[in-house]
């Protein structure tokens, strides 16, 4: 069906000629208003680039051999007769991509500004006082925006009207987001929660398996206390302060081993496989 059969300009209007008694267009519409927008975007889009324009070629325009399409003329004239028009400051392309790109809310806190569970940094928000503010007080949100097809960096418009890029925190180049589409992102932090789930599973049978081994050994051990008589030393339990010189003195002559054996010299028998503990009740047991 053509569009300008179904197309109006008055919301709602009717054919004069249709019946009233007959039910009312608006109850069979075929698009949305952005399905519509649709349409007539592509409907410019092609006559722009198919239409017929042969008859507007100027003698320029013919030396140049240029296509007969509206646009192909367009721009031609653009380049030739208009030195490329009035082209577009970076400032003025900025604000205009800023327009265009969806706000969303990121949380500050003390040590960054986070979306998405990705954390990014600018000096600004440190110079600002904004990450001592989410410390001492809590996270809070703010507006910010993204490019769908980047991750590595954000941005944030001040109140002065200052346009602030956050950047990915990146430590020694390990951040497995970096340089990334947005998509795969989200996608990779869904299956990071699978796989937490799973991990949160796999402990708990574990701690279970573990208790279930322990169990045993624990209540013989408890059964054997039971046996004690009751314990009231309130001092310093025997021996401990002389295991403890042994230990050290233990511990000296390893390390003087392991020095020797680094540098190539030959270890004499030493005293280190004679040191006999009093007793096995002692620190490091």
């Amino acid at each position: 069906m053509p569009l300008i059969t179904w197309l109006f300009i008055i919301p709602g209007a009717i054919f004069k000629q249709t019946d009233r008694t007959e039910q009312h267009p608006s109850n069979r519409s075929m698009y949305s208003y952005d399905d519509l927008m649709r349409e007539l975007i592509l409907m410019i889009i092609q006559i722009n680039k198919s239409g017929d324009r042969l008859h507007r070629l100027n003698f320029q325009a013919t030396i140049d051999d240029i296509g007969i399409s509206p646009q192909s003329l367009f721009l031609h004239s653009l380049e030739k007769d208009m030195d490329g028009g009035n082209r577009t400051q970076l400032k003025d392309k900025a604000s205009l991509h800023w327009a265009f790109l969806k706000e969303e809310k990121a949380k500050v806190q003390s040590n960054g500004v986070v979306i998405d569970k990705l954390r990014y940094h600018s000096d600004y928000f440190k110079q600002s006082g904004m990450y001592a503010r989410a410390k001492h007080h809590g996270r809070f949100e703010i507006d910010v925006k993204r490019v769908k097809d980047w991750v590595n960096d954000i941005f944030y418009l001040t109140d002065s009207s200052e346009y602030i890029k956050l950047t990915l925190v990146n430590v020694n180049n390990e951040s497995p987001f970096a340089n990334m589409h947005w998509e795969s992102v989200l996608h990779l932090n869904e299956w990071n929660k699978i796989k937490y789930v799973k991990h949160a599973e796999f402990v708990v049978q574990l701690r279970q398996e573990l208790r279930n081994m322990k169990e045993p050994e624990y209540q013989l051990l408890i059964a054997e206390i039971n046996k004690l008589p009751e314990n009231t030393r309130k001092s310093l339990m025997p021996n401990i302060k002389n295991n403890k010189a042994v230990q050290k003195h233990l511990n000296t002559l390893t390390h003087a081993s392991d020095v020797m054996v680094t540098l190539g010299v030959a270890v004499p028998d030493s005293d280190v496989s004679n040191v006999i503990l009093e007793d096995n009740d002692w620190e490091g047991f």
